[in-house]
């Protein structure tokens, strides 16, 4: 028998098991995915008013869910602390699980923000009335799946979302780029919707009627990345040669989003070359830092790139081997940039001090 563990102990077994149903349910509809919808349907000022109020409600009973959800999961980690005692892990997990599914009556199912999430985006389809505005109707269902697989944040790159990068970085109306984003919608649109079958199980939107849904998970992440990969670039190729480096560094953050982020370091370093006080000796001497930071940072940065690419097709091929060799190397990089981050934390710490 295990000694009695902390509460700390069963929240942290309970709060597995209501993750495990309750991660890839709670994606957020904002309010500027409710404003590109509306354009997408060419609803007029008036139907946008209300999509934005119908909006307003839904995130009022997205905040009453979300407390009564925080609730329940602290009271079950308490009823899970007498099978952690005996230490029955398997069954603590499993009757969380069952808490979490089903519940009283009274009480909101853990599957209860995709219900109002679907409803929300059924009463926003409702608006659109007239044949123009109906016509519109498909492109919304694609590009909240669109958004739906994006939340599930894989590390792969497979659930990114080329569209939304496009209109993150202000390209949408630039020549030439609609009609790719036109043909990406269709070619995405039935691999996000596999990932969002396996995750829920219902999804709204249907599928294009040629739309070919890959057979197994990995072989469809293997293909979101290909498929981004291809229109990433042929965007990038309809782009001025000014936005160029701007369009490749979105698509390492959105495709290699883990070994791609901004950095600890590298956030301070902006901050600090962005202050109006620094002396010339100090701005060359923070440029010589960021530039030893991002030459060190781009090997591991690349062999993890690569890693990640590997993992992704042994994943679909199902060659355990090379996806455990993969991993290693993944572990590997994780470890060399937490310490190079380490590192240059203390040498921006020094900078700091001497100032």
């Amino acid at each position: 028998m295990w000694p009695i563990p902390k509460p700390a102990v069963a929240c942290a077994v309970v709060a597995c098991a209501h993750a495990s149903v309750a991660a890839q349910q709670l994606h957020s509809i904002d309010r500027a995915d409710v404003r590109y919808y509306a354009e997408l349907l060419e609803l007029d000022a008036q139907q946008t008013e209300v999509a934005i109020e119908l909006h307003r409600e839904y995130v009022a009973e997205m905040r009453r869910i979300g407390n009564a959800l925080q609730q329940r999961f602290a009271r079950h980690a308490t009823e899970g602390l007498e099978d952690i005692r005996e230490g029955r892990l398997g069954s603590a997990y499993t009757n969380a699980l069952m808490r979490a599914t089903a519940g009283a009556d009274e009480e909101p199912s853990v599957l209860a923000p995709i219900s109002i999430e679907h409803k929300l985006l059924d009463d926003i389809l409702a608006l659109a009335i007239t044949p123009e505005q109906r016509d519109g109707v498909e492109r919304v269902e694609r590009a909240w799946c669109r958004d739906r697989a994006s939340a599930l944040e894989s590390p792969w790159g497979d659930s990114a979302d080329v569209s939304a990068m496009v209109r993150a970085e202000g390209h949408s109306d630039l020549d030439g780029i609609e009609p790719i984003l036109l043909e990406y919608e269709v070619e995405i649109y039935p691999v996000h919707r596999m990932f969002l079958d396996t995750q829920s199980g219902d999804v709204p939107a249907k599928a294009p009627a040629d739309g070919e849904v890959p057979a197994s998970m990995g072989s469809a992440q293997l293909r979101a990345k290909r498929i981004n990969t291809e229109y990433a670039t042929r965007i990038k190729a309809a782009l001025p040669l000014e936005h160029h480096e701007a369009w490749d560094r979105a698509v390492r953050e959105a495709f290699w989003p883990e070994p791609y982020e901004r950095s600890g370091p590298q956030k301070v370093l902006m901050t600090l070359l962005r202050a109006r006080n620094l002396s010339d000796e100090e701005r060359a001497e923070l440029e010589d830092i960021q530039s030893r930071y991002e030459r060190r940072a781009k090997t591991i940065n690349r062999t993890w790139a690569l890693a990640i690419d590997a993992h992704l097709h042994a994943d679909a091929a199902q060659d355990w081997a090379s996806a455990r060799e993969a991993n290693e190397t993944i572990d590997e990089c994780r470890e060399d940039r937490r310490q190079l981050d380490r590192e240059f934390e203390g040498i921006l710490s020094e900078f700091g001090r001497n100032r």
